[in-house]
């Protein structure tokens, strides 16, 4: 048998076939690099095999048999393991295939932003294979194979092969959110990876001409203030103070009166400006467009009560309010209302105007 002991260093993760021998080499790159006082990274390497072919099933490896072996190089520590030499040497009674050497593809992490209740539609130019590489070949091909429907809160994902995506937050949501896609190069090899999306500014809206069970986000508004309503809580996932509230122009009026926690802004599509530049937001890349404003002002009527109730700091802009309860309430009603700000509305109809 001829022997083969090659000595060239290897840089990358590595899958060798060695003729009676297969040596598979998967390197775990990709951790994001923390610039941290003394971190270092922290590299192990653990090698395990398998008789892939036993010709006599004996379950012994002899001559003309086929041995796999598998090279797993971790980094474990904080900081990017850089020009790495790994170099292993074969049994010098077994003959190296040539061109048996394969990699692992590297999956690499990935960052996003999204706004609370507004999803992101991510081209495959800026998706989760644009950092990932397989160190096989000159061209290497790298498709998506395993991806969750659900991020780790709850929210909606779709990976397509080509590394494009859409993620939509679940309702009310901030922080940060996650989902794992594996990836896999064109010899059938695998890595995972976790892409992280920090959800922030949430807004929530409101649309009665939309179908029922809605749950505030841009995707499924509510259809009435009564639904929004009742997750005004001031605890998120639910709304809470800041919170941005958008009122479509819908179908008819909105017939229930609307409750506003601190700082809160209740912005119709009757605005002048964008619902991002009066909340004052950037929204991140990829985001799914907020609606238009300048178009006619919703309406908010309330028979029972006012139509509507603030709390402290609010801003009212781009809506009407028409008939309230003429005994107990009043247009806009409030009784510690701070800075408030209102802009393109009118108060008509039955009921007190203002009491505040």
């Amino acid at each position: 048998m001829q022997h083969a002991t090659p000595q060239k260093p290897l840089r990358r993760k590595k899958f060798r076939r060695i003729s009676s021998i297969l040596l598979f080499i998967s390197m775990v790159f990709g951790l994001t690099a923390v610039p941290l006082a003394f971190s270092v990274p922290i590299l192990t390497a653990t090698k395990t095999d398998v008789l892939l072919v036993d010709n006599d099933t004996d379950n012994v490896a002899d001559p003309g048999d086929t041995i796999r072996y598998t090279v797993n190089l971790l980094n474990s520590g904080t900081m990017d393991a850089t020009n790495v030499d790994f170099t292993d040497t074969i049994d010098a009674n077994t003959t190296l295939v040539a061109g048996s050497v394969k990699t692992t593809p590297i999956a690499r992490h990935d960052s996003y932003a999204a706004t609370g209740n507004v999803g992101i539609s991510v081209p495959a130019g800026s998706g989760v294979l644009v950092n990932d590489n397989d160190p096989d070949g000159t061209t290497p091909t790298l498709t998506i194979v395993s991806s969750p429907s659900t991020s780790a809160n709850g929210g909606n994902v779709a990976v397509a092969s080509d590394g494009s995506f859409t993620y939509n937050p679940p309702a009310g949501f901030e922080g940060t959110d996650t989902f794992s896609y594996t990836v896999q190069d064109s010899d059938g090899n695998q890595d995972p990876a976790t892409v992280s999306i920090s959800v922030s500014d949430v807004i929530w809206f409101i649309d009665n001409s939309a179908g029922g069970g809605g749950d505030g986000r841009l995707s499924s508004p509510f259809n009435n203030i009564a639904s929004f309503n009742a997750i005004q809580t001031g605890t998120a996932p639910n709304a809470k103070s800041g919170d941005g509230i958008f009122l479509y122009t819908g179908s008819g009026n909105y017939t229930s009166g609307i409750t506003l926690l601190n700082n809160q802004f209740l912005i119709g599509q009757g605005a002048t400006s964008s619902i991002e530049s009066i909340i004052g937001i950037t929204l991140p890349a990829h985001s799914n467009a907020l609606p238009t404003t300048g178009g006619t002002r919703p309406v908010i009527t309330n028979a029972g009560g006012s139509g509507i109730t603030l709390a402290s700091g609010n801003l009212l802009r781009g809506l009407n309010v028409g008939n309230t309860s003429t005994s107990s309430g009043a247009g806009i009603n409030g009784s510690s209302v701070g800075t408030l700000t209102i802009l393109n509305m009118s108060i008509t109809g039955q009921g007190k105007a203002v009491d505040i």
